[in-house]
């Protein structure tokens, strides 16, 4: 898969999947902290997030600006190198499908 600022979008039996390639000059454990670790997520993310970090764990975003809580659980929790997080919106039902996959590979330069 090329490296695409934009990202690459593709048709699935399911739906569609996303997906978004990032080198980053830092280190693994360092990227890993900046995706799971409330005070980091801060830095970066549009949302408060309140994360339990472990596999099964339950997660909150909280867009104030906007009202809206997203929720999700954790599906897989591997660190430093994979996190997967399920996300749905206000009171509405856990849908399996609908997921955010985090996976993170060593480089020479960084992540």
């Amino acid at each position: 898969m090329s490296s695409s600022k934009r990202g690459v979008a593709r048709k699935t039996t399911d739906g569609y999947e996303v997906v978004f390639e990032r080198h980053i000059p830092q280190l693994q454990e360092r990227v890993w902290a900046m995706l799971t670790e409330p005070d980091h997520i801060e830095t970066w993310f549009c949302a408060r997030v309140d994360i339990d970090r472990r596999l099964g764990g339950k997660m909150v975003e909280h867009h104030d600006h906007v009202g809206v809580d997203v929720h999700g659980a954790i599906r897989r929790w591997q660190p430093p190198r994979l996190f997967e997080h399920t996300w749905w919106f206000s009171d509405r039902q856990e849908d399996p499908r609908y997921s955010v996959v985090w996976e993170l590979f060593p480089e020479e330069s960084g992540t």
